[in-house]
Parts: structure tokens; sequence; C-alpha cells
């Protein structure tokens, strides 16, 4: 938008903690932390993580294969059906191909547009023989933010138009995990509240940089921003991690000590099972708490009540995926639902 300021006073406003997306402190504009550039060097506060969409695969539902759109290379684009509903059909019956081409693909990096189009006339589909798709990508190329799908008839008449984000949710599929390494797990999805970030196979933390003000120690002190873990090992065979929180000479929540175990999914998406067994300050076990990989992801809203609790009957820890919850901070800014 223009507007100055020094670089802590914006970094307030925009920063990890937001997601990467705020407004301007002056003019209330959408703005980011790819697009505020530093006065000294011109560069941005935060180069973005990808420099292209080719390579990558949009989803939305999170799954490959439910109408995902894939940017294998400039010349080579599809919408992947191989994982869609026996119920997608075309009006005539027949099931949607595995792969769908666009048609003329083009990619525009300096307004990071895509444009293309998808063929049906041999088998319409909703009374369309044709989508003709103008999508705008985010500032990281995280997300799709903008454009939309005309769906046109036999006759070229536009029959319906679909909006990102609106009607249609993209973001881009992160890249396969091999392992814990780089990652953070988090429950609720926020960053800092009782957050595990494994920076290496022998050095791990949990952090506490967002948890509420309720959540205090026995000498009424604040939880660390970053708590490490105490022997932390890693078996990368059967993908679980062990390792203790030592809280003397204080306690937390009446406990001294937590010994965790937890073993990961094969995608390394979730903690799929495990536990924490916590232990008095006379060394005795006094209660064990489970991590739980099958329940379902709660929403923040749904959640909030219980997060202001230390600890909870069953533990839900998800792999951070930032590129989400970009798209959904940049849905809030841009509705004008923050300020």
């Amino acid at each position: 938008c223009g507007h100055t300021f020094c670089a802590d006073c914006i970094t307030q406003a925009i920063s990890p903690a937001t997601y990467n997306i705020g407004k301007c402190p002056m003019c209330r504009a959408v703005v980011s932390v790819y697009s505020t550039v530093l006065v000294d060097t011109g560069k941005p506060l935060r180069e973005p993580k990808y420099s292209t969409i080719f390579g990558g695969v949009y989803v939305q539902c999170g799954r490959p294969g439910m109408a995902s759109y894939h940017f294998d290379s400039p010349d080579v684009c599809y919408i992947g059906y191989h994982h869609a509903p026996t119920e997608w059909k075309s009006e005539d019956g027949t099931p949607f191909p595995a792969r769908k081409p666009f048609l003329s693909p083009s990619f525009e990096p300096a307004t990071r547009t895509f444009r293309g189009e998808i063929d049906w006339s041999d088998h319409p589909v909703g009374g369309a023989n044709k989508w003709v798709y103008n999508v705008l990508f985010s500032e990281s190329l995280a997300f799709i933010c903008g454009g939309g799908i005309e769906q046109l008839g036999a006759d070229g008449q536009v029959i319906q138009t679909k909006y990102f984000p609106r009607d249609l949710m993209y973001w881009r599929e992160p890249a396969p995990l091999t392992s814990i390494v780089g990652s953070v797990y988090v429950q609720y999805d926020q960053v800092g509240l009782a957050s595990y970030h494994f920076e290496s196979e022998h050095e791990a933390y949990v952090s506490y940089a967002a948890a509420p003000e309720q959540w205090r120690l026995g000498d009424s002190s604040r939880p660390p921003a970053k708590k490490p873990f105490l022997s932390p090992s890693y078996d990368p065979q059967t993908r679980t991690f062990t390792g203790t929180i030592d809280w003397s000479p204080t306690t937390f929540g009446g406990d001294a000590r937590w010994e965790y175990t937890m073993i990961f999914s094969e995608d390394y998406t979730c903690i799929a099972c495990g536990s924490v067994v916590a232990f008095g300050p006379d060394g005795k076990q006094s209660t064990t708490i489970r991590f739980d990989g099958s329940t379902a992801r709660p929403s923040l809203l749904e959640s909030a009540r219980s997060a202001l609790r230390p600890r909870a009957p069953a533990l839900t820890y998800r792999r951070h995926n930032e590129d989400i919850l970009e798209l959904f901070a940049w849905m809030r800014y841009s509705r004008g639902d923050s300020g």
C-alpha cells in the first residue's frame, strides 16, 4: 500500500503468528510478509518457499485425486480425478477420467495467474461443454486466492461461474514426508500451544509461546516458550520418538516429570498413538494420557474451551501445515473480520 513503518512494528501486525497475513496499521489494506519489503535492501520480510506452481499439486479436501490441480510442467497440466467419488460422472454416466488435461495452459509469473480450458464436449458435465479457468495464486504460491471457473454450454454461453476461494478452496499439497525432522506438530492448529518441534532426531522441544495466561507452573511462573526434551531419541524404523520433560524443582499441573512415547503415522501427518506418563514430585506415576491420531481434527471454535486446559483426556496432534492456515488467514483478513 506504500506506507512505511519500522520493521519491528510492522512485523507485529504481520508475522508467522498471524500466518504471514495482516493489515497495514495505517490504511487497513491486506498485506503480507511477501510483499512488504525492507526500505534499505528492497527485499521482502520473507521469501516464499515456492518459486513456481510447476512441480506442485493443489488440493481440496486435503487429498490428491479429488479434482486436484496438477502442474507437472508448463505444457503438462491436468485435473486429477483418481480418488473421485463414484457418483462423479458426466451426464451420460461416464466416470471422470483419472487425468483430465488442461487445453492451452499458460501461467504468467508476474501476475501469478494460470489460464486453461477443460473440454467436456464428448461427455458434457452439468450441461457444460467447457470449463474456462482463470486462477490467481497467492503471493506465496501456497494457495489459490482468486479467479474462477466459467462453465460454458454448447452455445458458448456461461451457465455458471464458481469463484476461488469462496466456492472452491485449494492449497498446495506438501511434499511427502519421510521423517519428523524439521516438522512441528500442533493441537488446535496453534503453534506454541504445547506444540512439538523436532529440529533433529536428537533435538526437540515443546513450545509454550502461545500458552493461555491460566497455564502456570507450581511456582506461579509461566511455562517457557521453549522447553527442551531430555534424552530425546527417534527410531525411524518404528517411527517412534521418546523423550522426557522435567519440571523439577517445580511442577506443572501437579506433575514433576512427563515421559513421552510418540508413534507417528506412516505419512507423518499426525501422532498416531503413544502416551504421556506423568510422575509426581515423589517419583510415583500419577496419570497416563494417550495420543489419538484417529480423532477428527477439531475446529478452533469447537476447541477453544478445551484448549485452556494444560492437558486433556486424549491428545490429538497433527503436523502443522502453514499453507492451509495462511489461506484461512487471507480469507479472514480479506473479509474484514480482523479489524
